[in-house]
């Protein structure tokens, strides 16, 4: 499929952003400026996109100095932000997905050059990795804390082991013999003696996940360990001492939990021998592309097939997109479109994301598949309600079936002919126990 990417610039703003609008291999970049501006198929539409899912006059940004959102103007097939129906006004942040019709939109702040957000950390790693100062991996989740935590065990105890524990997985009743092991004959079921988790990572380094989660009853027993450096097993009447590193990892403010009196401010003491703030995946946009050919790669090698190359356009809206779950969703994003890309090329429709865990979810416009919003529905306990729900499943079927014939199967096609995304259509087609086409 040909590649076209063009760029529109809409006068210098003051607060720089940018729109990049995708859909299959297309992109294009619209630069944004002023009060507000018309989205739409028709030529004097600022944002003109040239689409036929697209109405003429279809949706309006409005900005301020801080702030941006998005009106949809009646459109035919609706906009979406995050998979969400746009009625009214509502917020358009920085990195979230806007659907206009069959089109992707995404909006990024334009920023001058700078150094790349991962340099520092470098820095820090290259000047900490060799030695046995114990660190504090701060960062959200799925930003690779456990990767880093590895680079650091192996540039300092690559001889010995890496012991991991999840602290929030820790049960009150095993922790003492987890972690501190216990001798045969300690407590009824001990049969033989058995090392604690502390004790086998002796002469490595204990790597303590989601630390912020630790019970404060074990937060007790780790700090003598910290302290006197050595471990005694549940029934032995001697300790033995340890060397280990301690590498510890959170997305939680420790120091907010010290003063709430949750965390140990002497056990904080005690680990924090130097922080390092990884961060997210959308401060690290110069990585993105990288990370998601090196996920092909990786998945294609454990599926047995070619890998695929990522078409400009999903180049751009993975560069632009905001990734809430950071490169741990990158990675689910890639392995997604890997399994329905039947191609050699990742085109925008094959990137699903997920959506807003805490995203409401309000009733669609009348244009897309939908049920009837609750205020037109039967009230619960009406013996109309069941035969409504079938009526309107019934219905539903048949646009569906009536939209796939038309398009010979092709499901992106039938979805664009019904205003809603592939995505939705593969719910909606599982939900009423429909086959999904397969391509002759």
């Amino acid at each position: 499929m040909d590649h076209d990417e063009t760029t529109a610039a809409l006068s210098a703003p003051s607060h720089a952003r940018e729109l990049i609008a995708c859909w299959e291999s297309h992109v294009t970049r619209f630069e944004l400026s002023g009060s507000t501006l018309d989205i739409g198929r028709g030529n004097a539409c600022a944002i003109n996109l040239p689409h036929a899912s697209v109405s003429r006059l279809h949706a309006r940004l409005h900005f301020s100095d801080q702030n941006v959102e998005i009106e949809d103007l009646q459109s035919a097939n609706g906009t979406r932000l995050d998979g969400t129906p746009v009625t009214g006004r509502v917020p358009f942040p920085t990195g979230a997905i806007l659907e206009v019709g069959a089109i992707r939109l995404l909006l990024r702040a334009k920023t001058g050059p700078s150094a790349p957000a991962m340099v520092d950390v470098r820095r820090l790693v290259d000047k900490f990795a060799g030695t046995n100062v114990s660190i504090i991996l701060l960062g959200e989740t799925g930003v690779g804390k456990e990767v880093m935590a590895e680079e650091l065990h192996a540039r300092s105890r690559s001889g010995g082991p890496l012991v991991r524990i999840n602290c929030a997985g820790l049960s009150a009743s095993l922790i003492e013999s987890e972690l501190f092991g216990h001798e045969r004959g300690a407590f009824t079921g001990a049969i033989q003696a058995k090392a604690g988790l502390i004790e086998s990572a002796d002469g490595g380094t204990l790597f303590l996940d989601e630390l912020g989660e630790m019970p404060e009853e074990t937060q007790a027993k780790l700090l003598r360990v910290l302290e006197s450096r050595e471990v005694r097993r549940v029934g032995a009447l001697k300790p033995k001492p340890i060397d280990v590193r301690f590498i510890s990892a959170t997305h939680r403010d420790l120091r907010a939990l010290a003063v709430m009196g949750k965390f140990r401010e002497d056990l904080l003491f005690r680990l924090n021998g130097f922080t390092i703030r990884i961060p997210p995946l959308r401060e690290r946009r110069d990585e993105v592309v990288g990370l998601a050919n090196a996920f092909l790669a990786s998945t294609s090698a454990r599926l047995h097939q070619a890998v695929p190359t990522l078409s400009e356009a999903a180049r751009a809206i993975l560069e632009a997109y905001r990734f809430p779950g950071n490169i741990r969703e990158l990675r689910n994003v890639i392995d997604r479109a890997i399994h329905v890309c039947e191609g050699d090329v990742i085109l925008t429709e094959h990137l699903m994301f997920d959506p807003p865990l805490a995203a409401p979810v309000p009733a669609p416009p009348p244009s897309s598949l939908s049920m009837p919003p609750s205020s037109l529905a039967a009230p619960p306990g009406d013996p109309s309600s069941s035969s409504l729900s079938k009526a309107t499943d019934a219905s539903e079927r048949d646009r569906i079936v009536r939209a796939l014939a038309e398009a010979g199967g092709n499901q992106a096609t039938a979805a664009t002919a019904l205003g809603i995304t592939r995505r939705i259509l593969g719910y909606k087609m599982d939900k009423l126990g429909l086959p999904r086409p397969r391509r002759k």
